[in-house]
């Protein structure tokens, strides 16, 4: 018959399988680029989405040069909806080490999407929708981006950014998410005889932030099974079930 040691040994297979798939699936996404969808990405975008909006609306705010590209460009975007595309494609390019230059482009790409939605949905509201519920269907967020864009250019609905103007936008969206948070810092380094390039990093702070969610989250999340022996009696609404520390303490009735 099992014994209390056997099923506490068993609650901490629990826990391991639990950090086994935590890894699995955080690893699956950052190699895919999507690190914005792990656990401490989206922690990460949540924490900060606010101070960066401000700082995109003090652009949009601050007047400029009238060649001032980036600021033209941003004028009819929703700052919150511009920080947290922002900050997607930042929060992928980082973590796949792209250069400044290449996570601008993504960041200037994802703004351009928006303007032209905005813009399609003002014209032709009905048709955006339908277009937009059908997206809604695909899976993956680049093959959905794919077919609103076949869409708006099959259409002929607006024309599309240079690729100049979509780095202008990206540069001073990547400057306002680092003036804002200081989660990310730039760095240059040579990449070939008297050539350097610029590169993105999360800074050592930032580093230690998600390491310690991880270790956290991760230790949060076992592969439940059921008890071998009959579960711990609950003495109050908590605690009740499983009997060893590494668990999670856990409700009576499980609720959201």
């Amino acid at each position: 018959m099992p014994t209390v040691d056997e099923q506490i040994a068993l609650e901490i297979e629990m826990v391991n399988a639990g950090i086994a798939r935590y890894e699995k699936d955080r690893a699956k996404l950052e190699e895919r680029g999507l690190a914005s969808k792990t656990k401490h990405g989206r922690a990460l975008i949540s924490s900060i989405i606010e101070a960066v909006a401000s700082q995109i609306k003090q652009v949009q705010e601050t007047p400029t040069s009238n060649r001032d590209v980036a600021r033209k460009k941003l004028a009819d975007v929703d700052a919150d909806k511009a920080a947290y595309l922002a900050l997607i494609a930042a929060v992928d390019g980082v973590a796949k080490r792209y250069t400044l230059l290449k996570i601008a482009r993504a960041i200037g790409m994802n703004i351009e999407d928006q303007w032209r939605l905005q813009k399609w949905i003002e014209a032709d509201p009905e048709t955006a929708k339908n277009v937009l519920r059908l997206a809604e269907e695909k899976s993956g967020r680049h093959h959905k981006r794919r077919g609103l864009v076949h869409k708006m250019n099959a259409d002929g609905h607006l024309t599309g950014w240079s690729n100049e103007e979509r780095i202008f936008v990206g540069l001073r969206l990547m400057d306002a998410i680092i003036v804002s948070t200081g989660i990310f810092e730039l760095r240059l380094m040579t990449t070939g005889k008297n050539k350097t390039t610029t590169y993105v990093e999360a800074t050592p702070e930032t580093l230690n932030w998600i390491r310690s969610f991880n270790e956290s989250a991760m230790l949060r999340r076992p592969r439940y099974v059921p008890c071998i022996i009959e579960p711990k009696p609950w003495e109050d609404v908590w605690g009740g079930g499983y009997y060893s520390d590494v668990i999670n303490r856990l409700p009576m009735v499980r609720a959201h």
